[in-house]
Order: structure tokens, then sequence, then C-alpha cells
């Protein structure tokens, strides 16, 4: 499907319709070529884990503000998210966040929680 898709479009869709335009597919230099078939072959498992991680994102955050919890997404750090969360609040927002791809994507994706006063002390929740 990509391989069909890129070279009739110049562009792949990912599992959520985003699309990713690599003009090198074009290209008479064979390796502009192939690093754009391997792009787009890429993309179309890459793409669809960072929308997954920014709607769980959003859901989460829509979630938590609705409850009141003192909870605030402070950075991503590769397939992992850190929060912020006021120390009362930290076991409802670890179930929100452990939910936060339930529904997303038909296949089951796990969401690991650790907890911890700084990154260097996390521990499994």
């Amino acid at each position: 499907r990509v391989a069909l898709e890129i070279r009739e479009h110049g562009y792949v869709r990912d599992y959520f319709n985003r699309i990713r335009w690599f003009p090198g597919i074009y290209s008479p230099d064979r390796r502009l070529k192939a690093a754009a078939d391997r792009e787009a072959v890429n993309m179309t498992i890459q793409g669809p884990a960072a929308s997954l991680t920014k709607l769980g994102l959003q859901k989460a955050e829509r979630e938590m503000k609705e409850m009141g919890l003192e909870a605030h997404f402070l950075l991503p750090i590769h397939d992992e998210v850190v929060f912020e969360v006021l120390d009362d609040h930290v076991p409802d927002a670890a179930a929100i966040l452990a939910g936060m791809s339930d529904g997303l994507f038909p296949v089951s994706m796990p969401v690991e929680i650790k907890v911890g006063k700084n990154l260097g002390i996390m521990e499994d929740m």
C-alpha cells in the first residue's frame, strides 16, 4: 500500500489520515528515491504513534481538567510523557493517564505509570 501510494501521489497517509509528502521519490538519484521509500514506510509506523500520543494527551488533559485535578503536562521524552501532579491528585491522575489511549486505536496500547519526586527516582505505581 505504501509503495503504491508514494509512487502514484508522492505522499503517504498514516492510520489517522495524516499526510506526509516525499518529493525525493521523483528524484533521478537512486539514493534519494530509496531514502524516500524508507521514510515513507517509517512514517506509517511512527506517524500513528505520534498521533496516538497527541490524542491521548488531549483526552487525558481534558479529563483531568473536568475532575479539577492539579496536573500539568511538562514534556515528552521519546515515547514517554512527563506530568507534574499535586501529591493528593496522583492516584486520580495516574488512573486517567493509564487509560489515555483507550478507544483511540483498534489495538490495545498499554500505558506504564511511574511516579517520583523527580525523573531520577521514578518508581512503578
